[in-house]
């Protein structure tokens, strides 16, 4: 009984001066003598089992937290993340035993301290351009914060600017997850403001990449709610679309949206419209199978353009124009081969009886061959462009650039009734191309810009 006695006051001893050790340490942390603190520390440490007290990691932390800003360089980053793993440990201890701990003034501003030291070295990141970096710092100090904000040790509940900077960091170093986690706490929260516009811009386009029409209408919907004359907010999915700076991703897009929309006019004529402009690049190749597809999609988008409407004569104007660029690009062939016959001719001297030879028949054949080719996409152009002019007469001063493109429409019609009173194997058929030549003429002239 005697024994046990006096093992149990040796305990109670053993105990009191260790925690007269840890107060000693609270002392010199309070009074700012770091050496004079961490002989302390290393003096309980040697005690071995007080190691696992939750105020030894505290204290460690603490003082760890203390040399750190006196270092510089490696020193400091080395003792910050010392400091950070023995308070990780205090944080896995058991609440009932930290919580009193923290109300001791030596120990307080411990978890601060990397809060603080943290933002700034992320800012200073992020201010050199170096984001990525930027984006790491910024999220470990996302970890403080949220720790002090729990433990009541920040005035608010939630802190906007490290949030803001958190996913402006990871938008700029092509971190999208990082990005779209940090803005989506301050769309949940409504924070608002000229310095969150971009926010919400940014989670809405990121959610129309995404293909997560739920995702896109809803953040729509909170960004016209919050910024309500944002035109962002007011566009429709095609617009988003007809915005995609890679052409690939952009037709792909538009592909998909045609499929499940088949009976959108404004669609087809716009997917139609931006096919027409593909094809008709001055360098692209008409002999690819490529082309073919586009052709075919093209004319059956603007047909279905054209047969919904009996206001808009684009549609119609579209397909005859392409069909009319391809006549011109045959024309432009034509005229390589009339080149190649003229340097024939200049070439040969004339014989005894005073003529020259003709031209080489291969040469007359593959013009005559091509000049057909040439007629036919004509005569596949002109109707859509009959259809199209009387409605183009009535609005192309309504519309910019209408009535640049109506003039054109006109300056076609004349070109083909002079090609077809040219070439006419009949005297009533010129006489009727003639007359035709003369009217689109007249029409012509009449137009004013």
């Amino acid at each position: 009984m005697k024994r046990r006695l006096l093992l149990g006051i040796a305990i109670l001893l053993g105990s009191t001066a260790v925690q007269a050790q840890f107060d000693q340490v609270r002392t010199y942390l309070l009074l700012n003598q770091l050496p004079k603190a961490k002989e302390a520390l290393d003096a309980i440490e040697k005690k071995g089992k007080v190691t696992t007290k939750p105020e030894f990691h505290l204290a460690k932390a603490t003082v760890l937290s203390g040399l750190m800003k006196s270092a510089q360089g490696e020193e400091a980053a080395k003792y910050l993340e010392e400091s950070m793993a023995a308070y990780r440990l205090f944080m896995a201890a058991d609440a009932a035993q930290t919580a009193p701990l923290l109300q001791e003034q030596a120990y307080g501003a411990t978890a601060f301290s990397y809060y603080s030291t943290l933002f700034n070295q992320a800012i200073a990141h992020f201010n050199a351009k170096k984001y990525a970096e930027a984006a790491t710092s910024f999220g470990k100090t996302v970890e403080w914060s949220d720790y002090l904000i729990k433990n009541k040790q920040l005035a608010s509940e939630f802190d906007t600017t490290l949030f803001l900077y958190a996913g402006a960091s990871c938008q700029m170093s092509e971190n999208t997850k990082g990005a779209m986690t940090y803005y989506g706490k301050l769309a949940e929260r409504k924070v608002a403001g000229k310095d969150y516009l971009d926010v919400y811009r940014y989670i809405t386009y990121m959610h129309f990449l995404a293909k997560d029409n739920a995702a896109f209408e809803k953040s729509k919907a909170l960004g016209k709610e919050l910024y309500p004359k944002e035109v962002m907010f007011t566009m429709e999915e095609l617009d988003f679309i007809l915005e995609i700076e890679d052409e690939k991703e952009r037709m792909v897009r538009l592909d998909a949206k045609s499929a499940s929309e088949p009976d959108n006019s404004k669609l087809n004529q716009l997917y139609g419209g931006i096919l027409f402009d593909k094809l008709s690049k001055r360098d692209v190749d008409a002999t690819t199978l490529e082309y073919a597809a586009d052709e075919q999609k093209m004319i059956a988008l603007l047909g279905k353009a054209a047969a919904a409407t009996t206001e808009d004569g684009t549609p119609n104007f579209l397909i005859g124009k392409h069909h009319w660029y391809k006549a011109e690009r045959v024309r432009n062939q034509i005229a390589d081969v009339n080149d190649a016959i003229r340097k024939f001719n200049d070439a040969q001297k004339p014989d005894k009886t005073g003529k020259t030879p003709p031209p080489p028949k291969e040469l007359t054949a593959r013009r005559d061959t091509l000049r057909k080719q040439q007629e036919a996409y004509m005569d596949l152009a002109v109707p859509f462009l009959l259809k199209a002019q009387p409605l183009m007469a009535q609005t192309h001063t309504k519309v910019k650039g209408g009535t640049q493109n109506y003039k054109l429409l006109l300056d076609d019609l004349i070109v083909y009734y002079g090609f077809k009173r040219q070439y006419a194997k009949t005297n009533p058929d010129k006489l009727k191309a003639e007359a035709e030549e003369k009217k689109w003429d007249k029409v012509y002239s009449e137009v004013t810009q």
